[in-house]
């Protein structure tokens, strides 16, 4: 997840942030943005115990339209 904030900011507000599933190709690493449901984040009781060291899970991941984000496709090298 990668979030954005203003620097005079206090706190982290994880609806700014984006999700991309990353995966790695040959001497890279691509990553699909994705958008998210927050429950799991924002409320981490409610996530079984088993997943709360990983509270995204792969149900939890949308694909979003790609016109709707500057960087659908985040490139690594």
């Amino acid at each position: 997840m990668f979030m954005r904030t203003a620097p005079t900011s206090l706190h982290v507000n994880p609806f700014n942030g984006v999700i991309y599933k990353m995966q790695i190709k040959g001497q890279r690493i691509e990553g699909r943005l994705y958008e998210t449901r927050h429950g799991p984040l924002h409320h981490p009781d409610s996530v079984p115990v088993e997943r709360r060291k990983r509270p995204v899970a792969e149900s939890d991941l949308i694909p979003p339209d790609p016109a709707s984000h500057w960087l659908p496709l985040l490139v690594i090298e």
